[in-house]
């Protein structure tokens, strides 16, 4: 009966997958190459060389210490083929005082703390002769921590680790759940040169993602003899760059490399109007995506509210995202 389970739940595995295929060919720890955030999808997820958001932790954590306030983030994705992803983020600089005065002192730094949910519902259970078994879901989660630090003025390295978590019920004995656990760490630099008025408008940033990063599945109720199995995570480099136009629209531009499926382009714009509506275009590996963003005050707080919509020939439907972020 083990036996049965476990290839129950080997192909439940690779079905789960198969749904996030799109954006990873199937690889382990699809929903963390996704991207997260509104803003982010709308310049066709090419964040690497940007600062001034609140999903930084996530997409270059380096770029932490540039933050011009803190911020807090809550961000859905409406995704096709029973799918979720959420996002909930907190990111700040943090500026070291002088015991003697109010002023700045010494090294300027940032952190974030972030929780990333995805999984895929309504999964058909049969067994091998076709009979129904119900059905099951599932949920993969990345908790991450983010630091980083400001050498000069002009440069910032950071990392951030992350606790992995995924879980499918049903699949073991007596309908008990499997799990996996996991740990992985991303690293990055970020650059604004600063050397006159044409150079400060321009960041540079590089990150290596996913190192080390990996299931380890506890198998032990699926198998008779008890083992675990092992999901690593292709590793991924991101290099971007943005830059800001006087009075003009915002560029930027990403090159993502994958260990397994090789360099694919990211970018966009995104354009400020009356510093109320924001309009955005992206491109993201090979198709056009759109975006808006509205800003208003709450509480006495700047808030944005963002929307991006992405037409993914893969997909029978659209990718939606919607991300609220308020500034302290």
């Amino acid at each position: 009966m083990k036996r049965v389970r476990f290839l129950l739940a080997a192909l439940v595995l690779i079905s789960t997958e198969a749904a996030w295929a799109g954006e990873s060919a199937g690889q382990a720890g699809a929903f963390l190459r996704m991207g997260v955030g509104a803003r982010a999808m709308g310049l066709g997820a090419g964040l690497t060389g940007l600062t001034d958001d609140g999903a930084t932790g996530y997409y270059n954590p380096a770029a932490l210490p540039f933050l011009s306030s803190p911020q807090l983030t809550f961000s859905l994705a409406i995704l096709p083929l029973d799918r979720h992803l959420n996002y909930i983020g907190f990111a700040t600089r943090l500026h070291p005082k002088s015991k003697h005065t109010s002023s700045p002192s010494g090294m300027e730094a940032g952190i974030a703390l972030g929780w990333i949910n995805a999984g895929v519902s309504n999964i058909d259970l049969r067994d091998f002769n076709g009979k129904p078994l119900g059905s099951c879901s599932n949920s993969e989660h990345a908790f991450y921590f983010s630091f980083a630090l400001k050498p000069q003025s002009w440069a910032s390295i950071g990392f951030s680790a992350k606790i992995l978590y995924n879980r499918f019920p049903k699949l073991a004995e007596e309908e008990k759940a499997v799990t996996a656990k996991g740990f992985g760490l991303d690293f990055g630099i970020f650059i604004n040169p600063r050397i006159n008025s044409f150079w400060r408008q321009l960041t540079v940033g590089c990150v290596v993602q996913d190192v080390k990063s990996k299931y380890t599945w506890n198998t032990e109720k699926l198998w008779e003899k008890g083992t675990s199995t092992v999901n690593s995570f292709p590793q991924i480099w991101r290099f971007g760059v943005a830059y800001r136009l006087s009075n003009g629209p915002l560029l930027v531009l990403d090159l993502h490399h994958n260990q397994h499926q090789g360099w694919k382009v990211h970018g966009g714009a995104e354009y400020l109007y009356h510093r109320l509506l924001v309009g955005r275009v992206g491109y993201n590996q090979d198709r056009l995506v759109f975006g808006l963003g509205f800003r208003f005050s709450i509480w006495k707080y700047d808030a944005q509210l963002d929307y991006a919509y992405d037409a993914n020939p893969i997909t029978p439907s659209a990718e939606q995202y919607i991300t609220w972020k308020i500034e302290f």
